[in-house]
């Protein structure tokens, strides 16, 4: 009898031992008893556990109650960024700002300079730009002189020496619908390089539109039996053509993209005439 109590409560412990070992296989949290609790985390019993006890793999036995110290879990892996900061670096000094200011690199023999843009001229018309060059390194200033910007601008106009625009028109007006299509183009009829003659001559050589005779008004014109410019100027240069001026009428034109070809004219013929404008250069 004694022999059957022994192998029966050596039977339990073996079942309890393998039960335990099972346990500890999921624990986590070492612990000294055995934690038992409910889903809202209240502990409903403890029971004690053997200091010598082992499970059956190596390491020692630990238990965990799941509602009372849930498993923890492992930190969520942290998706890689892209630092902002050096993106904006990036972009900057690629010039995707627009803020840094215009180059042009060019290598010729072994030597690299780049060339910043042109500046503002010192002063309208005539005067000068300069810009930063650097070469291998070394930085230094050019100049140049503003009188390149002479010559053909956009819409027709010219840029001519005397820091004037010149136009010509492309259509066919009397004398005081010429003079308002200038002053709505922030001129007036031509008068000031008409006066000087190396001006008059590079305007009208300029602006010449070969083919059929075109007669084109200019900022003159007869008052009181007198030539005055639009200006109030009484200075009228020697440029008529032979036999002109008669007295038949009171307005001026040049004829056919001659500047030694002016003729007084109807200030309001049936067809109108073309006409030259003339602005300062801004």
């Amino acid at each position: 009898m004694v022999l059957v109590h022994i192998s029966v409560t050596a039977l339990l412990l073996g079942n309890l031992h393998l039960g335990l070992g099972h346990q500890g296989e999921e624990a986590r949290v070492p612990a000294l008893q055995i934690v038992h609790s409910n889903p809202n985390n209240q502990v409903q019993q403890s029971s004690l556990i053997p200091m010598n006890y082992y499970a059956p793999n190596p390491r020692p036995v630990t238990y965990h109650s799941p509602h009372f110290d849930p498993l923890p879990q492992p930190a969520p892996r942290r998706k890689p960024r892209t630092d902002w900061k050096v993106l904006l670096a990036i972009l900057y000094l690629s010039g995707a700002f627009g803020l840094k200011a215009a180059t042009t690199t060019v290598t010729t023999a072994n030597v690299a300079c780049t060339y910043q843009s042109w500046g503002t001229c010192s002063a309208v018309c005539q005067g000068t730009q300069t810009r930063d060059v650097t070469c291998n390194g070394v930085l230094r200033t050019e100049s140049r002189d503003c009188n390149t910007q002479l010559g053909a601008l956009s819409g027709g106009w010219y840029r001519a020496s005397n820091c004037y625009d010149y136009l010509l028109s492309r259509e066919e007006v009397v004398y005081a619908e010429a003079q308002t299509a200038c002053e709505n183009l922030g001129g007036t009829l031509a008068q000031v390089g008409m006066r000087d003659a190396a001006v008059r001559r590079e305007v009208v050589h300029a602006l010449h539109i070969s083919g059929q005779p075109l007669f084109a008004y200019i900022g003159l014109d007869r008052l009181d039996g007198n030539w005055e410019w639009l200006d109030d100027s009484t200075t009228v240069p020697d440029f008529w053509t032979v036999g002109e001026p008669d007295a038949n009428f009171d307005c001026v034109v040049l004829v056919s993209g001659n500047p030694e070809s002016a003729s007084d004219a109807n200030c309001a013929p049936s067809s109108g005439h073309f006409y030259y404008c003339e602005r300062e250069a801004t």
